[in-house]
């Protein structure tokens, strides 16, 4: 923008007639017809220049993502449906949480610790589990259990808990390795998933 400004000085310039009134001083003859344009034409430009500055500025505020609703935001954070039930996704890895919640009170479903280590922004994955709190669920303390998500925008979400209709194991398995194994999309699991916002 300075080497811009000074360029425009520098063409106009030498159409200005200056008069030096002292050793510390200069007075320029504003009278002068193409001085006159130019600072018209300067005042234009700066015109041009605060707006485009002002327009940068408002665009930079409205891209902040300060309520959390990107595509590049994580999972990280309370989710809500319309019926109140949601999740909670807490801490960082390794010791990243997980709470499953009932209602809007957030009765626990069921919590534990999250074992593997998905990434977070992606569009869909696995979580695996590891129960710590067996809540209103009755899961198994030290079982390993999965949800799985899909359809991630940043402020919504698509979420499930591992269920198949007619399975045997619907209430969690004795590791992370064979809870990862079973509790797949493929093996008929998360049929139902609900709709989360980002609270």
């Amino acid at each position: 923008m300075y080497q811009f400004i000074r360029a425009l000085l520098n063409r106009f310039g030498s159409h200005c007639q200056v008069r030096q009134k002292s050793l510390s001083s200069q007075t320029v003859r504003s009278s002068h017809p193409d001085f006159a344009a130019f600072a018209k034409k300067f005042g234009q430009l700066l015109g041009i220049l605060l707006l485009a500055t002002a327009a940068a500025g408002i665009a930079t505020l409205t891209s902040c993502d300060l309520l959390g609703g990107k595509t590049d935001d994580s999972l990280v954070g309370y989710w809500k449906s319309s019926f109140g039930d949601g999740f909670e996704i807490y801490g960082s890895y390794p010791n990243t949480k997980f709470k499953q919640y009932d209602d809007a009170s957030k009765t626990v479903s069921f919590a534990g610790d999250i074992v593997n280590s998905p990434s977070l922004t992606a569009s869909s994955g696995y979580l695996i589990i590891k129960i710590t709190d067996g809540g209103t669920w009755m899961k198994t303390v030290g079982d390993y259990f999965a949800v799985h998500w899909k359809e991630f925008t940043g402020d919504t979400v698509k979420q499930a808990t591992a269920y198949k209709v007619g399975g045997t194991n619907n209430n969690g398995m004795p590791t992370a390795d064979a809870a990862a194994a079973e509790y797949t999309v493929e093996n008929g699991y998360y049929t139902r998933y609900g709709d989360y916002q980002r609270q």
